[in-house]
């Protein structure tokens, strides 16, 4: 066994791309990107080079920021990745007390 750790770990170094991309969370987002007012539009946005389901982020912003957040926290997606294919709930956005969040559905 001892004789394959070496191997192993040049094999995990050679893999790494350098940068590690740390998908935002929900409630780290700046409040500029998820107020919102009734009726205002609050949409689901899929950060990673996968979705949510299968490695991924999503969060919820207003949908004026949209365009905004996929730029300053998307994931690089230029390199080789892939992705698992499992389902999960859908998720959706709403705009609720001043603020857009996600809401899980059934499976």
């Amino acid at each position: 066994m001892r004789s394959l750790l070496p191997g192993l770990f040049f094999l995990l170094a050679a893999c790494g791309t350098g940068t590690v991309w740390n998908p935002p969370i929900q409630a780290d987002l700046d409040a500029a990107y998820t107020t919102c007012a009734d009726g205002e539009s609050c949409v689901i946005v899929q950060l990673g080079c996968c979705d949510h389901c299968n490695g991924g982020a999503a969060v919820a912003v207003n949908s004026g920021s949209l365009s905004t957040v996929v730029d300053e926290l998307g994931e690089d997606c230029s390199g080789q990745f892939a992705c698992t294919e499992m389902g999960c709930a859908p998720i959706t956005a709403e705009c609720r007390d001043d603020a857009c969040v996600m809401v899980e559905g059934e499976l």
